[in-house]
């Protein structure tokens, strides 16, 4: 690489303070809105999940607690319709 060209490549820096603090704040804008995008959908996703279990355990144990009622209810009525005297 010849001086010339070395010279045409160079980086310039920041001279003006306004840009440099232009720069400071709009960058970390762009990258927090995103960042920020991405959390709350996971913070959405984990809340739906006990939401999902517990309506799926009251689709389940709504009508295991129907059976189970219904069938104490026919195991009882008769069994103490004939108790016998003995209590056996």
């Amino acid at each position: 690489m010849t001086r010339e060209s070395r010279e045409r490549c160079h980086i310039v820096p920041l001279r003006s303070p306004a840009l440099a603090t232009l720069i400071v704040t709009v960058a970390p804008a762009f990258i927090g809105c995103p960042v920020t995008c991405l959390n709350s959908l996971r913070l959405a996703q984990r809340q739906a999940r006990p939401a999902r279990v517990n309506r799926q355990l009251g689709e389940f144990h709504g009508p295991l607690f129907a059976l189970v009622e219904a069938n104490t209810r026919i195991y009882r009525n008769p069994y103490e319709k004939y108790v016998r005297s003995d209590g056996r």
